[in-house]
């Protein structure tokens, strides 16, 4: 039971670290929060944590990277371009003011969005392959148990979601200021070239 505790704390560290860097899930938490509603950027965040479940169990049932990243070659270009159509996409959306916005309850689309947004981060699956089999070659942790694996899969989960949880309250406190510094930008042109930049990172 101690050695699964702190598989928990340790899993929860590295995915909150590993999750600082910009990703997909992490612009979209931002612009729902400026764009709409707390309460639908955290639907954002609930979906963008399950492919996290998904692939660190995944993680823990592969054996060998041997050729893992040539498997992943196609996969990485599709994403890419994935990417920068929804940066095209958003780059000619109209921009709508905070008033304009319809804060009904979208509970199904804002949820499904963090979910297909993460699930398309080709880079997810060899982070937690890597950060397992590290926990395994660990002197002082090791994941053996059932415990022990759940304690990894939902780790993984929880430290994403508790750093987005931090972004969208982060975003909230300063929109004001961050909605009057972008006063003369249009926010989907703004967050439309950086999924373009994210896309054009996955072909490099």
């Amino acid at each position: 039971m101690i050695n699964s505790i702190a598989v928990l704390i340790f899993t929860i560290i590295v995915s909150f670290l590993g999750s600082l860097q910009l990703g997909p899930v992490n612009l979209s938490v931002i612009r729902t929060t400026l764009t709409s509603s707390i309460r639908q950027a955290k639907w954002v965040a609930f979906g963008g944590v399950v492919p996290e479940i998904i692939y660190s169990f995944l993680a823990l049932q592969i054996n060998s990277i041997s050729g893992f990243s040539d498997s992943l070659l196609n996969y990485k270009w599709l994403v890419g371009a994935f990417f920068m159509l929804i940066g095209v996409y958003y780059f000619f959306k109209s921009s709508r003011t905070q008033t304009d916005v319809d804060l009904s309850p979208t509970k199904s689309k804002e949820f499904l969005s963090g979910f297909f947004l993460a699930l398309l981060n080709f880079q997810l699956l060899p982070f937690w392959l890597g950060v397992s089999i590290s926990v395994n070659n660990a002197s002082f942790l090791s994941i053996t148990s059932l415990f022990d694996k759940f304690s990894f899969i939902f780790g993984s989960a929880i430290g994403a979601f508790l750093l987005l949880l931090l972004l969208i309250n982060l975003t909230s406190v300063h929109k004001n200021r961050i909605l009057l510094l972008l006063e003369n930008f249009n926010l989907n042109r703004i967050f439309g070239v950086l999924f373009v930049i994210l896309g054009l990172v996955q072909f490099i």
